[in-house]
């Protein structure tokens, strides 16, 4: 049995119909001409595949330097970014793995095969950073919601003081501030909050307390009144490294004068800081554990029952000699401007501001959160600094973060480095200082 089955096909402006007869014997195949693909489709697709190997290339130079500690300023990108970009890059690693494939199944095969697997590559590596990261953490009694570190992430500074104070003035009259986040449940409960004194980093000569506002005010959700204050920072020709400490001890003796107006505990009080910071809030409170800190407006420092630090600079002439390939932001320039000079040409200077002199058994217990890759205040340091501290009896707690670099939890809040440092500075300040009344 045979019948006629209209076929169209198109000549100018006329639509001609045709007739074929096809044998329809229910044991054969139909078999029809296969179609080319539109000219425009293959172009859109060869764009798509070009716009997907550059954002691929480009996530994978940055993992490789993540990965592979010693390639200059490439594992100093990715060691900055990884704890923020990772799952990102897990998410454009399938997407450029799923664009191969489709374009292998429409006939781009070289070029889809090349997609699919640099894909499959960028989503393994990067799966694997972030579950390390996320283990790690973990590990450490800190805790990560890998959601809001994906889909959730959003300015570190994007957060405002309730209110300021000035607690001095330099020479130069310069107003020093602390700025005053209350508890969230300030005015319930117990008058007094356990609170914490934030120092900011910055290399002694930039920076403010409002760059990580964003963590002041998590604390503050978490019970805790946060009280960030500033120091007078170095200027070329200007060093204040004789100064800079004088004023954070300023700064927590005027707390504890105003301890009651603020809402402060001073029984369940907190110093944190972070790399320059660090420097300054260790010196405070193992020099005042000693009895021996200098204020530059009188009063007495008090002794914190605990100090959150991140990669804090405790040598300052490892910092001095570290290895950061970016000119101007060396090491060796913050601790010049600090400093005024060269360890060699003020080895006294770097000695007195270097935070291994302060060490004594009555220091607090301390929490170091150290990125393994850091190479401004270079790891080694650090980890030295912890261990020679922990045989003087100071009660230590040191986690490394790998794949990390300096400043690897300030790119953004919610990322899993901010996540990281917030959350087990949180564990330990309850640990220190007992479960703020919530």
């Amino acid at each position: 049995m045979v019948f006629l089955r209209p076929v169209w096909s198109q000549k100018g402006d006329m639509m001609d119909r045709q007739q074929t007869l096809v044998d329809t014997d229910p044991g054969a195949e139909v078999q029809g001409a296969p179609e080319g693909r539109p000219t425009s489709s293959k172009v859109g697709w060869a764009l798509l595949l070009v716009v997907s190997f550059v954002l691929i290339g480009a996530a994978l130079l940055v993992t490789l330097g993540a990965l592979i500690p010693g390639l200059g300023l490439l594992s100093v990108l990715g060691g900055l970014v990884a704890a923020t970009v990772s799952p990102h890059f897990v998410l454009l690693g399938a997407a450029v793995s799923v664009v191969g494939l489709v374009a292998r199944r429409r006939g781009l095969r070289k070029s889809g095969g090349a997609a699919l697997g640099l894909g499959g590559i960028g989503l393994v590596s990067n799966a694997v950073i972030v579950a390390v990261l996320i283990g790690t953490v973990n590990q450490a009694d800190g805790s990560v919601n890998l959601a809001s570190a994906t889909f959730g992430l959003s300015g570190i500074s994007a957060a405002d003081p309730d209110e300021t104070h000035v607690y001095t003035r330099t020479e130069s009259g310069e107003d020093l501030t602390v700025d005053v986040y209350h508890a969230a449940d300030a005015g319930t409960g117990s008058d007094q909050k356990p609170a914490v004194m934030q120092v900011h980093g910055g290399g002694w000569s930039e920076g403010d307390p409002r760059h990580t506002a964003a963590q002041n005010r998590e604390l503050a959700d978490n019970g805790y009144t946060v009280l960030g204050v500033t120091y007078e920072l170095a200027e070329e020709g200007d060093p204040t490294w004789d100064r800079a400490q004088q004023h954070v001890t300023c700064a927590a003796s005027w707390i504890a004068d105003h301890a009651e107006d603020l809402q402060v505990d001073l029984d369940r009080f907190a110093y944190w800081g972070d790399s320059a910071g660090g420097n300054l809030a260790l010196n405070t409170a193992y020099s005042a554990a000693q009895g021996t800190a200098e204020s530059s407006c009188g009063g007495t420092a008090p002794v914190p029952g605990a100090v959150v630090t991140d990669y804090p600079g405790v040598d300052m002439e490892a910092i001095y000699e570290g290895d950061f390939p970016v000119e101007g932001m060396t090491g060796a320039d913050f601790t010049r401007t600090y400093t005024g000079g060269s360890p060699s040409e003020y080895p006294e200077r770097y000695e007195a501001t270097s935070t291994e002199r302060f060490i004594s058994a009555d220091a607090p217990a301390t929490l170091i959160v150290e990125p393994t890759q850091d190479t401004l205040v270079p790891t080694d340091s650090v980890l030295s600094f912890a261990e020679t501290a922990a045989e003087a009896g100071v009660p230590i707690e040191l986690v490394e973060i790998p794949f990390s670099w300096h400043i690897f939890d300030q790119l953004a809040h919610n990322s899993i480095g901010y996540q990281a440092h917030t959350s087990l500075g949180l564990q330990f300040l309850e640990e220190q200082l007992g479960r703020p009344e919530r």
